[in-house]
């Protein structure tokens, strides 16, 4: 799911949102948009980074208590 929604809203839309807003102001400032979208992206990821372990030995099978 996560790789499903990477691409629908960074590999498909980007290519139209920078040529939108280059055609609305300058390319320079639709490349400037991505890079900030990168940023608030990278930020997030770094946010729910903090809950991994957490989440993951929530969902992890433990070995030990193996019936």
């Amino acid at each position: 799911m996560n790789i499903l929604v990477i691409h629908m809203l960074g590999d498909a839309i980007s290519p139209l949102v920078i040529g939108a807003v280059a055609d609305r102001t300058a390319m320079a400032m639709g490349f400037g948009l991505i890079s900030v979208m990168m940023a608030v992206g990278g930020a997030l990821w770094v946010w729910g980074a903090r809950d991994l372990d957490r989440d993951t030995a929530a969902v992890s099978p433990d070995p030990v208590r193996q019936v």
